[in-house]
């Protein structure tokens, strides 16, 4: 959903600066159909996910081989966020803890507990913002 968000978010503030802007006539109606154009293509894109793994959503770990990993196979997490240095997801085995307890798993030991809800969260962050931007 966050991804979602900031998408629409910077197109949204793409078209308030063209609104306020002294582009003329051509000018203008040409920008703003491409930023609508964008703000339509982003919706479609984040509708589609399908499985994609938002902070706030709960997963099954599965899959682990090491001898420190195999006995979370089966555990149930929360996902807090991704990391992107390693490429992991963030995930808090239980309610509280704190950012220094949270374990990094790749995204193929993860199981989504209702794969349908991650789409419609990332969808439902971009209808907000691009709701926003019609208003």
């Amino acid at each position: 959903g966050e991804l979602a968000a900031q998408s629409c978010e910077c197109l949204v503030r793409a078209l308030r600066l063209l609104n306020d802007s002294d582009l003329v006539w051509p000018s203008k109606i040409v920008c703003s159909a491409c930023c609508f154009l964008a703000l339509a293509c982003a919706l479609r894109a984040f509708r589609g996910a399908r499985d994609v793994l938002v902070p706030g959503q709960v997963v099954t770990i599965f899959g682990l081989q090491s001898s420190a990993g195999t006995h979370l196979n089966g555990a149930k997490g929360q996902v807090q966020r991704f990391h992107a240095e390693t490429g992991r997801f963030m995930v808090s085995l239980k309610n509280g803890d704190p950012p220094a307890e949270w374990k990094k798993f790749r995204p193929h030991n993860l199981q989504p507990d209702c794969p349908s809800h991650s789409a419609s969260l990332a969808f439902q962050g971009a209808k907000e913002c691009g709701r926003a931007c019609l208003e």
